[in-house]
């Protein structure tokens, strides 16, 4: 008997512009919940970009998001797995005395990416 049914996003989920057919996805997952069958997105992306894919059906699935690094289900976080400020800071200065053009990437909750003044942003907020 099948209980759960995962899928990753890219090139399996979504078409090849980054979206899916909702209306046809809604009468899907409305099958499955009468089966007891749970859906999961799982993906590298971020959790909060997969809400926005899946809108008001995110609360109805469960998303392994951050390369399942952030698990959510029915609007709340079940398991997190995060890395500390402090050791993403050693990381970072590590990373500046191997070698003077390693990049780090940080992107807040909304997606936005900081290249410049790194170290200043990743020192005042999550990582």
């Amino acid at each position: 008997m099948i209980k759960l049914i995962l899928t990753d996003l890219d090139g399996t989920f979504l078409n090849s512009k980054g979206s899916f057919n909702q209306p046809r996805f809604t009468k899907v997952l409305s099958a499955l919940t009468e089966k007891k069958i749970a859906f999961a997105a799982v993906t590298g992306k971020q959790t909060e970009r997969v809400e926005e894919l899946f809108g008001d059906l995110a609360s109805e699935i469960w998303i392994l998001g951050d390369s399942a690094s952030r698990i959510k289900h029915d609007g709340h976080f079940v398991f997190e797995s995060l890395i500390p400020n402090q050791t993403g800071l050693d990381m970072i200065k590590k990373l500046e005395k191997t070698q003077a053009d390693q990049t780090i990437i940080c992107e807040d909750a909304c997606g936005q990416r900081f290249f410049r003044n790194r170290r200043r942003f990743c020192e005042n907020n999550s990582l």
